[in-house]
Protein backbone atom coordinates (compact mmCIF):
# COMPACT_ATOMS: atom_id res chain seq x y z
CA UNK A 1 0.00 0.00 0.00
CA UNK A 2 1.17 3.52 -0.75
CA UNK A 3 0.30 6.52 1.45
CA UNK A 4 -0.95 9.91 0.25
CA UNK A 5 -1.86 12.82 2.53
CA UNK A 6 -3.59 16.14 1.90
CA UNK A 7 -2.87 18.96 4.34
CA UNK A 8 -5.45 21.74 4.26
CA UNK A 9 -4.78 22.91 7.79
CA UNK A 10 -8.34 22.28 8.93
CA UNK A 11 -9.85 20.06 6.24
CA UNK A 12 -9.89 16.55 7.71
CA UNK A 13 -12.88 16.74 10.03
CA UNK A 14 -15.73 14.21 9.86
CA UNK A 15 -13.88 12.19 7.20
CA UNK A 16 -15.51 9.32 5.28
CA UNK A 17 -14.48 7.54 2.05
CA UNK A 18 -16.01 5.55 -0.80
CA UNK A 19 -14.72 4.11 -4.09
CA UNK A 20 -16.77 3.96 -7.27
CA UNK A 21 -16.80 1.28 -9.98
CA UNK A 22 -14.04 3.08 -11.92
CA UNK A 23 -11.73 3.12 -8.91
CA UNK A 24 -12.14 6.85 -8.20
CA UNK A 25 -11.78 7.72 -4.53
CA UNK A 26 -14.47 9.96 -2.99
CA UNK A 27 -14.18 11.65 0.41
CA UNK A 28 -16.64 13.64 2.46
CA UNK A 29 -15.07 15.92 5.05
CA UNK A 30 -15.45 19.12 7.00
CA UNK A 31 -13.32 22.24 6.88
CA UNK A 32 -13.41 22.92 10.59
CA UNK A 33 -12.75 26.68 10.56
CA UNK A 34 -15.14 27.67 7.77
CA UNK A 35 -17.66 24.93 8.58
CA UNK A 36 -17.93 23.89 4.92
CA UNK A 37 -18.81 20.36 3.85
CA UNK A 38 -16.39 19.33 1.09
CA UNK A 39 -16.33 16.47 -1.41
CA UNK A 40 -12.90 15.42 -2.66
CA UNK A 41 -12.50 13.19 -5.71
CA UNK A 42 -9.20 11.56 -6.64
CA UNK A 43 -8.75 9.77 -9.96
CA UNK A 44 -5.96 7.59 -11.36
CA UNK A 45 -3.68 10.63 -11.80
CA UNK A 46 -3.77 11.21 -8.05
CA UNK A 47 -4.86 14.85 -8.39
CA UNK A 48 -7.55 15.79 -5.82
CA UNK A 49 -10.56 17.81 -6.97
CA UNK A 50 -12.34 19.62 -4.12
CA UNK A 51 -15.95 20.78 -4.27
CA UNK A 52 -17.84 22.62 -1.53
CA UNK A 53 -21.14 20.76 -1.14
CA UNK A 54 -22.64 22.88 1.63
CA UNK A 55 -21.31 26.07 3.20
CA UNK A 56 -21.25 26.88 6.89
CA UNK A 57 -22.99 23.77 8.23
CA UNK A 58 -20.74 23.65 11.31
CA UNK A 59 -19.85 26.26 13.92
CA UNK A 60 -16.39 26.06 15.46
CA UNK A 61 -16.55 26.43 19.22
CA UNK A 62 -20.33 26.31 19.28
CA UNK A 63 -21.85 23.46 17.27
CA UNK A 64 -19.09 21.44 15.60
CA UNK A 65 -20.19 18.72 13.19
CA UNK A 66 -17.95 15.68 13.64
CA UNK A 67 -19.60 12.96 11.54
CA UNK A 68 -20.46 12.43 7.87
CA UNK A 69 -20.78 9.34 5.71
CA UNK A 70 -20.39 8.87 1.98
CA UNK A 71 -21.53 6.04 -0.31
CA UNK A 72 -21.83 5.50 -4.05
CA UNK A 73 -25.47 5.41 -5.17
CA UNK A 74 -26.36 4.90 -8.82
CA UNK A 75 -22.76 5.64 -9.74
CA UNK A 76 -22.62 8.97 -7.90
CA UNK A 77 -21.55 10.00 -4.37
CA UNK A 78 -24.12 10.70 -1.67
CA UNK A 79 -23.29 12.27 1.72
CA UNK A 80 -25.23 12.41 4.99
CA UNK A 81 -24.57 15.20 7.48
CA UNK A 82 -26.09 17.22 10.28
CA UNK A 83 -26.57 20.92 9.60
CA UNK A 84 -26.11 23.13 12.66
CA UNK A 85 -29.06 25.16 11.36
CA UNK A 86 -31.23 22.41 12.85
CA UNK A 87 -31.75 19.70 10.26
CA UNK A 88 -30.36 16.37 9.09
CA UNK A 89 -29.60 16.31 5.36
CA UNK A 90 -28.36 14.12 2.53
CA UNK A 91 -26.56 15.59 -0.49
CA UNK A 92 -26.44 13.69 -3.79
CA UNK A 93 -24.39 14.50 -6.86
CA UNK A 94 -26.10 14.35 -10.22
CA UNK A 95 -25.49 15.54 -13.76
CA UNK A 96 -26.44 19.09 -12.73
CA UNK A 97 -24.23 19.10 -9.63
CA UNK A 98 -25.03 18.60 -5.96
CA UNK A 99 -28.61 18.58 -4.67
CA UNK A 100 -29.58 18.47 -0.98
CA UNK A 101 -32.65 17.02 0.69
CA UNK A 102 -33.77 17.21 4.31
CA UNK A 103 -34.35 13.91 6.06
CA UNK A 104 -35.80 15.55 9.16
CA UNK A 105 -35.91 19.00 10.73
CA UNK A 106 -34.48 18.36 14.18
CA UNK A 107 -31.37 19.86 15.74
CA UNK A 108 -30.39 16.57 17.42
CA UNK A 109 -30.78 14.38 14.34
CA UNK A 110 -27.70 13.10 12.53
CA UNK A 111 -25.07 13.62 15.21
CA UNK A 112 -24.08 10.15 14.04
CA UNK A 113 -25.13 9.04 10.55
CA UNK A 114 -24.48 6.17 8.16
CA UNK A 115 -25.65 5.62 4.59
CA UNK A 116 -26.39 2.43 2.71
CA UNK A 117 -28.26 1.04 -0.28
CA UNK A 118 -31.19 -1.30 0.31
CA UNK A 119 -33.34 -2.75 -2.49
CA UNK A 120 -32.07 -0.09 -4.87
CA UNK A 121 -32.96 2.79 -2.54
CA UNK A 122 -30.78 5.04 -0.44
CA UNK A 123 -31.16 4.51 3.33
CA UNK A 124 -29.64 6.09 6.41
CA UNK A 125 -29.25 5.11 10.06
CA UNK A 126 -28.85 8.04 12.43
CA UNK A 127 -29.18 9.19 16.00
CA UNK A 128 -31.95 11.56 17.05
CA UNK A 129 -32.18 12.62 20.67
CA UNK A 130 -31.94 9.39 22.67
CA UNK A 131 -33.11 7.16 19.81
CA UNK A 132 -31.67 5.26 16.88
CA UNK A 133 -33.65 6.00 13.72
CA UNK A 134 -33.73 4.73 10.16
CA UNK A 135 -34.88 6.50 6.99
CA UNK A 136 -35.52 5.44 3.41
CA UNK A 137 -35.45 7.79 0.43
CA UNK A 138 -38.67 7.63 -1.58
CA UNK A 139 -38.81 7.82 -5.40
CA UNK A 140 -40.09 11.43 -5.16
CA UNK A 141 -37.04 12.45 -3.11
CA UNK A 142 -38.79 12.63 0.28
CA UNK A 143 -37.76 10.47 3.23
CA UNK A 144 -39.75 7.98 5.31
CA UNK A 145 -38.41 7.65 8.85
CA UNK A 146 -38.96 5.16 11.66
CA UNK A 147 -37.64 4.44 15.13
CA UNK A 148 -35.25 1.48 15.08
CA UNK A 149 -34.27 1.35 18.76
CA UNK A 150 -35.46 3.34 21.76
CA UNK A 151 -34.91 1.73 25.19
CA UNK A 152 -35.28 5.02 27.05
CA UNK A 153 -31.54 5.69 27.23
CA UNK A 154 -29.00 7.42 25.00
CA UNK A 155 -28.58 4.97 22.10
CA UNK A 156 -27.58 5.41 18.47
CA UNK A 157 -24.18 6.79 19.38
CA UNK A 158 -21.48 6.28 16.69
CA UNK A 159 -23.83 4.14 14.58
CA UNK A 160 -22.33 1.80 11.96
CA UNK A 161 -24.59 0.36 9.23
CA UNK A 162 -24.26 -2.76 7.07
CA UNK A 163 -26.82 -4.18 4.65
CA UNK A 164 -26.84 -7.90 3.89
CA UNK A 165 -29.41 -9.94 2.00
CA UNK A 166 -31.98 -7.17 2.26
CA UNK A 167 -31.51 -6.77 6.01
CA UNK A 168 -30.13 -3.53 7.53
CA UNK A 169 -27.94 -4.18 10.59
CA UNK A 170 -26.78 -1.32 12.81
CA UNK A 171 -24.13 -1.45 15.54
CA UNK A 172 -24.36 1.45 17.98
CA UNK A 173 -23.42 2.44 21.51
CA UNK A 174 -25.78 2.62 24.45
CA UNK A 175 -24.17 5.47 26.39
CA UNK A 176 -26.58 5.05 29.29
CA UNK A 177 -25.88 1.36 29.91
CA UNK A 178 -22.29 1.30 28.64
CA UNK A 179 -23.11 -1.47 26.16
CA UNK A 180 -22.94 -2.33 22.47
CA UNK A 181 -26.29 -2.77 20.73
CA UNK A 182 -26.84 -4.53 17.40
CA UNK A 183 -30.18 -3.62 15.84
CA UNK A 184 -31.59 -5.18 12.66
CA UNK A 185 -34.85 -5.18 10.75
CA UNK A 186 -36.27 -8.55 9.72
CA UNK A 187 -39.67 -8.90 8.05
CA UNK A 188 -40.45 -5.29 8.87
CA UNK A 189 -39.78 -5.57 12.62
CA UNK A 190 -36.79 -4.15 14.48
CA UNK A 191 -35.03 -6.20 17.14
CA UNK A 192 -31.88 -5.59 19.17
CA UNK A 193 -29.22 -7.79 20.73
CA UNK A 194 -27.25 -6.29 23.62
CA UNK A 195 -23.57 -7.01 24.22
CA UNK A 196 -22.37 -5.88 27.65
CA UNK A 197 -19.30 -6.19 29.83
CA UNK A 198 -19.63 -6.41 33.60
CA UNK A 199 -16.44 -4.51 34.37
CA UNK A 200 -16.37 -1.66 31.83
CA UNK A 201 -18.33 0.42 29.35
CA UNK A 202 -17.98 -0.81 25.78
CA UNK A 203 -19.39 -0.23 22.31
CA UNK A 204 -17.13 2.73 21.48
CA UNK A 205 -16.92 3.61 17.77
CA UNK A 206 -18.10 0.23 16.46
CA UNK A 207 -17.23 -1.15 13.03
CA UNK A 208 -19.55 -3.80 11.60
CA UNK A 209 -19.39 -6.52 8.96
CA UNK A 210 -22.27 -8.83 8.01
CA UNK A 211 -22.17 -11.81 5.67
CA UNK A 212 -23.51 -15.36 5.41
CA UNK A 213 -21.53 -16.37 8.50
CA UNK A 214 -23.28 -13.76 10.64
CA UNK A 215 -22.48 -10.45 12.31
CA UNK A 216 -19.04 -9.31 13.39
CA UNK A 217 -18.46 -6.06 15.31
CA UNK A 218 -15.17 -4.54 16.42
CA UNK A 219 -15.61 -1.94 19.16
CA UNK A 220 -13.70 -0.27 21.95
CA UNK A 221 -13.91 0.21 25.65
CA UNK A 222 -15.06 3.76 26.33
CA UNK A 223 -12.01 5.90 27.25
CA UNK A 224 -12.16 8.22 30.25
CA UNK A 225 -11.16 11.14 28.02
CA UNK A 226 -11.88 10.26 24.37
CA UNK A 227 -9.20 11.60 22.00
CA UNK A 228 -7.45 13.33 24.91
CA UNK A 229 -6.23 10.55 27.19
CA UNK A 230 -5.21 7.05 26.20
CA UNK A 231 -7.38 4.32 24.70
CA UNK A 232 -8.18 1.04 26.43
CA UNK A 233 -9.31 -2.26 24.94
CA UNK A 234 -10.41 -3.45 21.50
CA UNK A 235 -13.20 -6.02 21.54
CA UNK A 236 -14.70 -8.33 18.93
CA UNK A 237 -18.32 -9.47 19.16
CA UNK A 238 -19.88 -11.95 16.78
CA UNK A 239 -22.90 -14.17 16.29
CA UNK A 240 -25.57 -15.31 13.87
CA UNK A 241 -27.73 -12.65 12.29
CA UNK A 242 -30.76 -13.75 14.32
CA UNK A 243 -28.86 -14.51 17.55
CA UNK A 244 -30.25 -13.34 20.89
CA UNK A 245 -26.74 -13.40 22.36
CA UNK A 246 -23.33 -12.69 20.84
CA UNK A 247 -19.95 -14.08 21.72
CA UNK A 248 -17.26 -11.60 22.67
CA UNK A 249 -13.54 -11.65 23.31
CA UNK A 250 -10.75 -9.17 23.96
CA UNK A 251 -8.74 -8.70 20.76
CA UNK A 252 -6.21 -6.09 21.91
CA UNK A 253 -5.60 -4.65 25.36
CA UNK A 254 -2.71 -2.42 24.30
CA UNK A 255 -4.24 1.07 24.41
CA UNK A 256 -6.63 0.23 21.54
CA UNK A 257 -10.31 0.59 20.70
CA UNK A 258 -10.39 4.35 20.09
CA UNK A 259 -11.04 3.96 16.36
CA UNK A 260 -11.54 1.01 14.03
CA UNK A 261 -12.81 0.07 10.58
CA UNK A 262 -13.34 -3.42 9.13
CA UNK A 263 -13.20 -4.94 5.66
CA UNK A 264 -12.21 -8.04 3.70
CA UNK A 265 -8.92 -8.72 1.91
CA UNK A 266 -9.11 -11.88 -0.16
CA UNK A 267 -11.01 -14.25 2.10
CA UNK A 268 -9.65 -12.81 5.33
CA UNK A 269 -11.08 -10.25 7.72
CA UNK A 270 -8.92 -7.14 7.90
CA UNK A 271 -9.00 -4.29 10.39
CA UNK A 272 -7.77 -0.72 10.50
CA UNK A 273 -7.25 0.36 14.12
CA UNK A 274 -5.48 3.00 16.14
CA UNK A 275 -3.30 2.76 19.22
CA UNK A 276 -3.16 5.66 21.67
CA UNK A 277 -1.01 5.13 24.75
CA UNK A 278 -0.79 7.65 27.56
CA UNK A 279 1.01 6.01 30.47
CA UNK A 280 3.15 7.33 33.30
CA UNK A 281 5.03 4.00 33.23
CA UNK A 282 5.20 3.07 29.54
CA UNK A 283 5.14 6.56 28.06
CA UNK A 284 3.26 7.92 25.08
CA UNK A 285 2.76 6.23 21.75
CA UNK A 286 0.45 6.83 18.79
CA UNK A 287 -0.03 4.51 15.83
CA UNK A 288 -2.27 3.37 13.01
CA UNK A 289 -2.21 -0.40 12.49
CA UNK A 290 -3.55 -2.48 9.62
CA UNK A 291 -4.49 -5.98 10.67
CA UNK A 292 -4.21 -7.56 7.20
CA UNK A 293 -5.33 -10.90 8.67
CA UNK A 294 -7.18 -9.97 11.83
CA UNK A 295 -8.05 -13.52 12.87
CA UNK A 296 -4.42 -14.60 12.59
CA UNK A 297 -3.14 -11.52 14.42
CA UNK A 298 -1.06 -10.28 11.46
CA UNK A 299 -0.60 -6.56 12.14
CA UNK A 300 1.28 -3.96 10.11
CA UNK A 301 2.02 -0.43 11.34
CA UNK A 302 1.16 2.25 8.78
CA UNK A 303 2.08 5.32 10.83
CA UNK A 304 3.41 5.88 14.36
CA UNK A 305 4.97 8.36 16.77
CA UNK A 306 7.06 7.34 19.78
CA UNK A 307 7.70 9.18 22.99
CA UNK A 308 10.27 11.57 21.50
CA UNK A 309 8.07 12.46 18.51
CA UNK A 310 5.39 15.15 18.32
CA UNK A 311 2.06 13.78 19.52
CA UNK A 312 -0.44 12.62 16.92
CA UNK A 313 -4.18 12.18 17.04
CA UNK A 314 -5.63 9.72 14.54
CA UNK A 315 -9.40 9.87 14.05
CA UNK A 316 -12.13 9.10 11.52
CA UNK A 317 -10.71 5.73 10.44
CA UNK A 318 -12.41 4.25 7.36
CA UNK A 319 -11.93 1.12 5.23
CA UNK A 320 -13.46 0.30 1.83
CA UNK A 321 -12.48 -1.98 -1.05
CA UNK A 322 -11.72 -0.90 -4.61
CA UNK A 323 -13.27 -2.63 -7.67
CA UNK A 324 -10.53 -5.28 -7.49
CA UNK A 325 -11.11 -6.22 -3.86
CA UNK A 326 -8.00 -4.38 -2.66
CA UNK A 327 -8.15 -2.26 0.51
CA UNK A 328 -8.42 1.52 0.59
CA UNK A 329 -7.76 2.92 4.07
CA UNK A 330 -8.21 6.48 5.33
CA UNK A 331 -7.91 8.53 8.51
CA UNK A 332 -7.48 12.09 9.75
CA UNK A 333 -4.28 13.09 11.53
CA UNK A 334 -3.55 15.99 13.84
CA UNK A 335 0.15 16.39 14.62
CA UNK A 336 1.51 18.72 17.29
CA UNK A 337 4.12 21.33 16.41
CA UNK A 338 7.75 20.55 17.16
CA UNK A 339 11.00 22.50 17.14
CA UNK A 340 11.32 23.87 13.63
CA UNK A 341 8.21 21.98 12.50
CA UNK A 342 4.70 23.45 12.29
CA UNK A 343 1.58 21.65 13.44
CA UNK A 344 -0.03 19.40 10.83
CA UNK A 345 -3.72 18.81 10.20
CA UNK A 346 -4.22 16.41 7.31
CA UNK A 347 -6.20 13.47 6.03
CA UNK A 348 -4.39 10.45 4.60
CA UNK A 349 -5.27 7.41 2.58
CA UNK A 350 -3.47 4.18 1.71
CA UNK A 351 -4.22 2.13 -1.39
CA UNK A 352 -2.51 -0.31 -3.73
CA UNK A 353 0.13 1.29 -5.94
CA UNK A 354 -0.75 2.05 -9.56
CA UNK A 355 2.63 2.67 -11.20
CA UNK A 356 1.31 3.63 -14.64
CA UNK A 357 -1.74 5.59 -13.39
CA UNK A 358 -4.13 3.63 -15.62
CA UNK A 359 -6.71 2.93 -12.86
CA UNK A 360 -5.62 -0.72 -12.61
CA UNK A 361 -3.53 -1.29 -9.47
CA UNK A 362 -0.25 -3.14 -9.89
CA UNK A 363 -1.27 -6.30 -7.96
CA UNK A 364 -4.27 -6.74 -10.27
CA UNK A 365 -2.24 -6.09 -13.44
CA UNK A 366 0.43 -8.61 -12.46
CA UNK A 367 -2.18 -11.30 -11.90
CA UNK A 368 -4.32 -10.35 -14.91
CA UNK A 369 -1.48 -10.11 -17.39
CA UNK A 370 -1.24 -6.44 -18.35
CA UNK A 371 1.95 -4.44 -17.87
CA UNK A 372 1.85 -2.48 -14.56
CA UNK A 373 4.43 -0.06 -15.94
CA UNK A 374 2.67 0.62 -19.24
CA UNK A 375 -0.70 2.35 -19.25
CA UNK A 376 -1.61 0.96 -22.70
CA UNK A 377 -0.33 -2.61 -22.67
CA UNK A 378 -1.65 -3.58 -26.11
CA UNK A 379 -0.81 -0.25 -27.76
CA UNK A 380 -4.29 0.37 -29.15
CA UNK A 381 -4.57 3.97 -27.97
CA UNK A 382 -6.85 3.23 -24.99
CA UNK A 383 -5.47 2.87 -21.49
CA UNK A 384 -5.75 -0.50 -19.79
CA UNK A 385 -8.14 0.98 -17.24
CA UNK A 386 -10.42 2.51 -19.87
CA UNK A 387 -10.62 -0.79 -21.74
CA UNK A 388 -11.22 -2.94 -18.67
CA UNK A 389 -13.44 -0.65 -16.60
CA UNK A 390 -15.31 1.44 -19.19
CA UNK A 391 -15.25 -0.39 -22.55
CA UNK A 392 -15.50 -3.90 -21.13
CA UNK A 393 -12.80 -4.99 -23.59
CA UNK A 394 -9.54 -6.83 -22.98
CA UNK A 395 -6.49 -4.57 -22.46
CA UNK A 396 -4.16 -7.54 -22.88
CA UNK A 397 -4.99 -7.49 -26.62
CA UNK A 398 -6.90 -10.76 -26.29
CA UNK A 399 -9.67 -9.53 -28.57
CA UNK A 400 -7.88 -7.55 -31.27
CA UNK A 401 -7.49 -10.28 -33.92
CA UNK A 402 -3.69 -10.04 -33.77
CA UNK A 403 -1.13 -12.28 -32.11
CA UNK A 404 0.79 -10.16 -29.65
CA UNK A 405 2.00 -9.82 -26.10
CA UNK A 406 2.23 -13.19 -24.37
CA UNK A 407 -0.24 -14.85 -26.75
CA UNK A 408 0.86 -18.15 -28.30
CA UNK A 409 -1.76 -17.85 -31.05
CA UNK A 410 -4.16 -15.12 -32.13
CA UNK A 411 -5.99 -13.85 -29.01
CA UNK A 412 -5.28 -16.94 -26.94
CA UNK A 413 -2.61 -18.56 -24.82
CA UNK A 414 -0.21 -16.88 -22.44
CA UNK A 415 -2.09 -14.37 -20.26
CA UNK A 416 -5.18 -14.68 -22.51
CA UNK A 417 -7.76 -17.46 -22.52
CA UNK A 418 -6.48 -20.95 -23.46
CA UNK A 419 -6.35 -21.95 -27.13
CA UNK A 420 -8.40 -24.57 -28.95
CA UNK A 421 -6.96 -27.75 -30.46
CA UNK A 422 -4.66 -27.10 -33.39
CA UNK A 423 -3.61 -23.65 -32.27
CA UNK A 424 -0.05 -22.82 -31.28
CA UNK A 425 1.08 -23.33 -27.69
CA UNK A 426 4.16 -23.39 -25.52
CA UNK A 427 2.80 -24.89 -22.31
CA UNK A 428 -0.11 -27.15 -21.49
CA UNK A 429 -1.74 -24.20 -19.73
CA UNK A 430 -2.00 -22.47 -23.12
CA UNK A 431 -4.58 -25.06 -24.21
CA UNK A 432 -8.19 -25.70 -23.29
CA UNK A 433 -7.32 -29.39 -23.39
CA UNK A 434 -4.26 -28.82 -21.19
CA UNK A 435 -2.28 -30.79 -23.75
CA UNK A 436 0.46 -29.11 -25.83
CA UNK A 437 2.21 -31.51 -28.24
CA UNK A 438 4.93 -30.36 -30.65
CA UNK A 439 3.84 -26.74 -30.24
CA UNK A 440 0.16 -27.35 -30.97
CA UNK A 441 -2.83 -27.81 -28.69
CA UNK A 442 -3.98 -31.42 -28.92
CA UNK A 443 -6.88 -33.44 -27.68
CA UNK A 444 -7.05 -33.95 -23.94
CA UNK A 445 -4.63 -36.21 -22.19
CA UNK A 446 -5.08 -39.95 -22.75
CA UNK A 447 -3.21 -43.02 -21.57
CA UNK A 448 -1.99 -43.96 -25.05
CA UNK A 449 -0.93 -40.66 -26.64
CA UNK A 450 2.79 -41.17 -26.03
CA UNK A 451 3.04 -37.92 -24.06
CA UNK A 452 3.52 -37.25 -20.34
CA UNK A 453 0.39 -35.21 -19.57
CA UNK A 454 -2.72 -35.09 -17.42
CA UNK A 455 -2.14 -36.68 -14.03
CA UNK A 456 0.36 -39.25 -15.38
CA UNK A 457 3.58 -39.68 -13.42
CA UNK A 458 5.35 -41.13 -16.46
CA UNK A 459 4.39 -41.43 -20.12
CA UNK A 460 0.91 -43.01 -20.36
CA UNK A 461 0.97 -44.50 -16.84
CA UNK A 462 0.53 -43.58 -13.20
CA UNK A 463 -1.84 -41.09 -11.62
CA UNK A 464 -5.55 -41.56 -11.02
CA UNK A 465 -6.59 -42.18 -14.63
CA UNK A 466 -3.96 -44.50 -16.17
CA UNK A 467 -2.63 -47.91 -15.23
CA UNK A 468 0.33 -48.53 -12.98
CA UNK A 469 3.87 -48.03 -14.33
CA UNK A 470 6.58 -50.64 -14.77
CA UNK A 471 9.64 -50.64 -12.54
CA UNK A 472 11.98 -47.75 -13.24
CA UNK A 473 9.24 -45.31 -14.26
CA UNK A 474 8.57 -42.07 -12.43
CA UNK A 475 6.01 -42.21 -9.63
CA UNK A 476 4.53 -40.21 -6.77
CA UNK A 477 2.90 -42.89 -4.59
CA UNK A 478 2.96 -46.69 -4.44
CA UNK A 479 -0.29 -46.97 -6.41
CA UNK A 480 1.53 -45.55 -9.45
CA UNK A 481 3.69 -48.70 -9.66
CA UNK A 482 2.92 -52.30 -10.67
CA UNK A 483 5.01 -53.45 -7.70
CA UNK A 484 3.08 -51.17 -5.32
CA UNK A 485 6.25 -49.44 -4.08
CA UNK A 486 7.47 -45.98 -5.12
CA UNK A 487 11.11 -45.28 -4.25
CA UNK A 488 13.33 -42.30 -4.93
Amino acid sequence: LVESCIDEGDGGGALSIAVDDLGYLHMSRLRVVTGDLVHTQIGPDGVPVHTVVAQGISELGNDLIDDTDIVIFNGQPAICFRNSAGRFEVAMRGDAGWARSTVVNNDTAGVACELGVLAGRLVTAYSQGRQLRFATRNPNGSWSTQVADSPGRDVGREAALAVYDGIPVIAHRDAGAGALRVTRRVNGAWRTTVVANDSSSIGFRPAIWVDAAGVRVYHGGVPALPDQGGDGNLWQAWGALDADEYNQFLLDSGSAGGGQAVGIVGQEFALLARQRQRSAVFGQFDAIHFWARADAGLRLTLSSAGGADPRRLYTRLDFVSDPFGLPVLAYSEERAADIGEPAVSQFCFHRAIDSDADALPDPFEIEYGTDPNRADSDGDGRSDGDEYLIDGSDPRGCDDGIRGGTETDVDCGGSCEPCENGQACVLAADCVSESCIAGRCAAGASCDDGVLNGQETDVDCGGDDCGACVDGSACSVGADCLGGVCED
